[in-house]
């Protein structure tokens, strides 16, 4: 396909990480919004920590 008629990837920084995530699992294959993601769940540092299991 021509890049002319190739649609241009959304500004991935512009945003929100809920938005992003939503792009991720509608585009799967795209590894750059992947990487984007991954990298704003970096930043804004919100990750949930679970205690290990105990067995």
């Amino acid at each position: 396909m021509s890049p002319i008629y190739r649609m241009s990837k959304p500004n991935f920084h512009a945003m929100s990480q809920k938005e992003l995530h939503d792009y991720v699992l509608a585009h799967r294959e795209d590894q750059e919004a992947f990487y984007a993601y991954v990298d704003k769940l970096h930043v804004e540092g919100n990750w949930i920590e679970m205690p290990p299991l105990q067995s």
